[in-house]
Order: C-alpha cells, then structure tokens, then sequence
C-alpha cells in the first residue's frame, strides 16, 4: 500500500475544503499535500507534476503573506467583513503575462520532459503550465483561478488515471468537483477590494 500517496490525498481533500472555504489554513494543508505527491510523481518519473508540486510548496508560503496583506488592505478600507472573501479582479496585462506562461512554458517544458522519459509529456507539460497560473492566481485571490483548476485538475485526473495512479486520481476527481463549488461559493461570498 502506497502510504505517501494516501497521505498526500487525503491532506489534498483537507487543502481543497479550505480554499473552497477561503480558510488561511489552506496553505499549511497545500504544504503537507505538495511535498508528499512531489515524491510520488517523481518516484513515478513525472517529472512536470513533479517539479509542479514543490512549485506549491513555495507558492503557499507566498500565499500566506499574499493573502495577509489582502486581509489588511480590506480592513483598512473598511471591507474587513470576516465572512467576506476579499477578491482582486484579473488585470488584462495579467491575462496576457498568463497566456504567455502557458503557451512559452508549455513549448519549453515538453520537449524537455520528453527526453527524460516522462510518460505523458504533453498531458504533463500542460498540467504544469496551467497549474502554475491557478496557484499565482489563488495567492491574489482572483476568482477566476477556479476556471484555470477545473481544466488543470480534469487533465491531472487523466493523467493519473493513465499512469494507474488511483487514489490521486480519486484526489483529482474531487478535485474538479470541488472547484465548481469553489468557483459558486468564492461568487456568493465575494467582494472585490481594490
């Protein structure tokens, strides 16, 4: 029995529930969560995913003072409500620095992971790229990085699928659910600060 990727999956449902919820907490979760699939999807020589994961590790700890800073910013314009998720609309010069992550990091990323034998290069190159995106996008706490998760996750859920890889898989599926209500509760509880 996999224990690591057991572990990393259910602290994966953990993080999910937080961020859905928009609970600070979320970041210690996504730590646990990121190292422990970073060993899984390198032992398992994905090395996209893999490298995607400790990417996480760094973005929750960015995303604890992000986060913090868009807290005080809201309290001092009088929008401090604690029920309140304190949103920051995407900028069209975010939108275009976003597509162009994805699309030059995308033909960067999966030629060179084609030569170190990863299985899914393109699946996993792609994963990569987007996730980076949704992650930068969570720390500023835009709304539209649910969109960015659904596609991501729906190709990780694949991915793991096709690498027989069952309880991320599981992980990824609720994944996908998940940022559905996310997106609907993030919508409901929402209120722009800048």
């Amino acid at each position: 029995m996999d224990y690591i990727q057991i572990f990393a999956s259910i602290t994966g449902v953990v993080f999910l529930t937080l961020q859905v919820l928009h609970n600070k907490w979320m970041w210690l979760f996504q730590i646990l969560t990121s190292a422990s699939f970073a060993y899984v999807f390198g032992r398992d020589h994905l090395w996209a995913t893999m490298s995607l994961n400790i990417y996480y590790v760094l973005i929750a700890i960015l995303g604890i003072f992000s986060w913090r800073r868009v807290a005080k910013d809201a309290a001092r314009k009088g929008e401090g409500d604690s029920k309140a998720i304190h949103l920051v609309r995407v900028t069209p010069k975010i939108m275009l620095i976003s597509l162009g992550i994805f699309v030059g990091g995308s033909a960067i990323i999966i030629p060179i992971i084609s030569h170190l034998d990863d299985p899914r290069p393109v699946f996993d190159g792609m994963v990569l790229c987007m996730s980076a995106i949704g992650s930068w996008w969570l720390t500023r706490s835009h709304i539209q990085q649910w969109f960015i998760w659904m596609v991501a996750d729906t190709l990780l859920l694949s991915l793991a699928l096709m690498e027989g890889l069952y309880p991320t898989a599981a992980t990824n599926a609720f994944y996908v659910i998940a940022s559905f209500v996310g997106y609907f509760n993030w919508k409901k509880k929402g209120v722009y600060v800048e």
